[in-house]
């Protein structure tokens, strides 16, 4: 498990959205040991959100339930104030069987296998190996876990728009990764059209600022709480409540080659040791457990 502090650093990295992404890929589930800041009403308030919460279910359900499950992503970062001015654009490509996941993400390519949780950044040329998490995370919250709910969400809102379809919007409690988490989806057949991720960052200009990014980024990724002996010297960003807006695509039930979600395609293991396969050799191998 990550310690709180190390989870705080990567909450406090300067990074810009899309490369954020490949670390808050575990947040949410790292999340469930850090003590709420939630306040006494919380049960109160979700206990008046029954219709939500069984909308909320029943959208998880349709991704965890399933048995063959693939589709192609759009990733947009925008300020959440001007939206319309897409910042950064990736695109992606998700797999899900039972509780294992695959996703590309331009160069990082990740997955949960039967073992581990593998951040593959073929940019860098290294491999991280995280516990595994106990969900598969096509939506990064364990929101079918009550006691997760209990502790971290702080109120549901349920909306319809003209065309039908509908948006629940789920509000966290101060301190976590997100503040916000719109869910865009079909309310019948619950399939998801788009998933936007609201939270607090910090966008740099100029090359100097995205070297300062890549820098604290593998930083973040090997964990550890050392103060960052390079924070007076770097260039002052602009904050604000960032939005990563995920589309989906060409949603499908076929049937595809399992060995995808095998951590042995990357990495080997002999004693307490890992090792990069033979083809990738000259990858860093980072253990973060």
């Amino acid at each position: 498990m990550m310690s709180f502090n190390q989870l705080n650093n990567i909450r406090r990295s300067k990074n810009t959205g899309m490369k954020k992404m490949c670390m808050i890929f575990m947040l949410m589930a790292l999340a469930t040991g850090i003590k709420a800041q939630n306040d006494e009403n919380t049960s109160i308030r979700l206990g008046q959100r029954g219709a939500e919460l069984m909308e909320m279910s029943s959208i998880m359900h349709q991704y965890v339930d399933q048995q063959y499950f693939s589709c192609n992503m759009n990733y947009d970062f925008a300020d959440s104030a001007h939206q319309a001015t897409v910042l950064e654009h990736a695109t992606g490509m998700f797999k899900i069987h039972n509780n294992l996941l695959w996703n590309m993400r331009d160069s990082v390519e990740s997955l949960q296998g039967e073992q581990y949780m593998l951040v593959v950044d073929h940019h860098d040329s290294a491999i991280y190996i995280y516990p595994r998490q106990p969900y598969q995370k096509f939506i990064d919250a364990p929101l079918l876990d009550s006691s997760f709910n209990q502790a971290f969400l702080k109120d549901l809102k349920l909306t319809t728009a003209a065309n039908g379809n509908k948006t629940l919007s789920i509000y966290f409690n101060p301190g976590m990764q997100y503040s916000q988490m719109d869910l865009v989806y079909n309310p019948t057949t619950y399939l998801l059209s788009k998933i936007s991720y609201y939270y607090s960052t910090v966008v740099f200009g100029g090359e100097k600022g995205k070297e300062v990014e890549k820098e604290k980024e593998k930083d973040n990724r090997k964990g550890g709480d050392e103060k960052d002996k390079r924070e007076e010297k770097e260039p002052q960003g602009k904050t604000m409540t960032g939005v990563i807006n995920m589309s989906f695509s060409d949603q499908k039930n076929d049937a595809y080659d399992l060995n995808i979600f095998a951590e042995s395609n990357f990495i080997y293991q002999v004693g307490q040791k890992f090792y990069a396969q033979k083809k990738y050799e000259g990858y860093k191998v980072i253990p973060v457990m």
